[in-house]
């Protein structure tokens, strides 16, 4: 029973972030100069982030250690992710 819980909620993140990715990279009627073409990608990005490093942190660390990442490293890893793409990728405005 509870890897069918598990499964389900791989699943629902699934189709989750991928209408939210859909969403994030088709508003493309804003300038790359607009924080309205940057903020819909920074929060997916965040988005993935967080569920990609969250769990294992509490994992690894329990309670304490994924409220401190939480609070003072993720937001700082989120911006430096995204800079990082934006830096790597080639076509911006090209629908994903």
């Amino acid at each position: 029973m509870d890897w069918a819980v598990v499964a389900v909620l791989f699943i629902v993140i699934y189709f989750v972030s991928t209408a939210w990715r859909k969403w994030a990279f088709s508003r493309n009627k804003y300038p790359e100069t607009s924080i309205k073409w940057h903020v819909p990608r920074f929060i997916y990005i965040a988005f993935v982030l967080a569920i990609a490093t969250i769990p294992l942190v509490w994992w690894l660390f329990d309670h304490t250690g994924a409220k401190i990442y939480g609070q003072f490293i993720f937001p700082e890893c989120a911006f430096i992710a995204y800079f990082l793409w934006t830096l790597c990728s080639e076509e911006h405005n090209k629908p994903m």
